[in-house]
């Protein structure tokens, strides 16, 4: 039995199940742990490009935001890209209508690579803006006047995203608090796209032939 069987009566078995909607699917669990070794190693490169891209829009200034959409998006897209289409490549019968060479990503890498960036920077930033919420109540408990207050936030914030991303770059956040809300941030992200890709958008396709076919 060749392996591409194998995974295909496993996607059967697992599309018998009746599966809610708010529990990630498997794919998911699978996508997130992927991003583990694949993109999370990326972290500071993406953060910094997103970061700088924000501030680049708030001041107008062209050549930085340039400069942040290519070294922390662009950049981290086709690295990824070419990491997913290594995975896809050994996974996956090779495509003989494809037209590109086989070496250059797929639409599916291509995908992928975008999406495991999207996914990085949104779940960090929702990871930033759970500890701004914790620093400011801390701050305010034991300052009055505003200007502490966001010496103290800022403060607290450098240190415990400087502390996160040397436990990336050093292998030692699996034990982490922050790395299990990250985790579940990622795996409902990626949940979110499956559910659109083959829930609703199926569904609005549906509803937009059944609809053309009364006229």
């Amino acid at each position: 039995m060749t392996s591409d069987n194998i995974f295909t009566r496993i996607r059967k078995n697992f599309d018998q199940f009746s599966w809610y909607f708010w529990f990630p699917y498997p794919i998911s669990w699978v996508r997130t742990i992927l991003l583990i070794p694949v993109a999370l190693p990326g972290t500071r490169l993406i953060l910094i490009g997103f970061g700088g891209s924000t501030i680049s829009l708030i001041t107008n200034n062209l050549e930085l935001l340039i400069f942040f959409l290519f070294s922390g998006f662009i950049l981290p897209i086709v690295i990824l890209s070419f990491l997913y289409h290594f995975i896809w490549f050994i996974w996956q019968k090779e495509n003989k209508k494809r037209k590109f060479p086989s070496w250059l990503p797929s639409r599916k890498s291509l995908w992928e690579g975008f999406y495991a960036t999207v996914v990085i920077g949104i779940s960090f930033s929702l990871i930033f803006i759970i500890f701004l919420g914790l620093s400011l109540v801390s701050c305010q408990l034991s300052y009055k006047s505003e200007d502490m207050i966001g010496r103290c936030s800022g403060r607290f914030l450098g240190n415990v995203f400087g502390s996160i991303l040397r436990q990336v770059e050093n292998n030692s956040f699996q034990d982490k608090p922050w790395f299990f809300i990250w985790f579940a941030i990622s795996l409902y992200i990626y949940q979110v796209e499956y559910l659109v890709k083959q829930r609703i958008l199926p569904n609005l396709k549906k509803i937009y032939i059944n609809k053309h076919k009364k006229y």
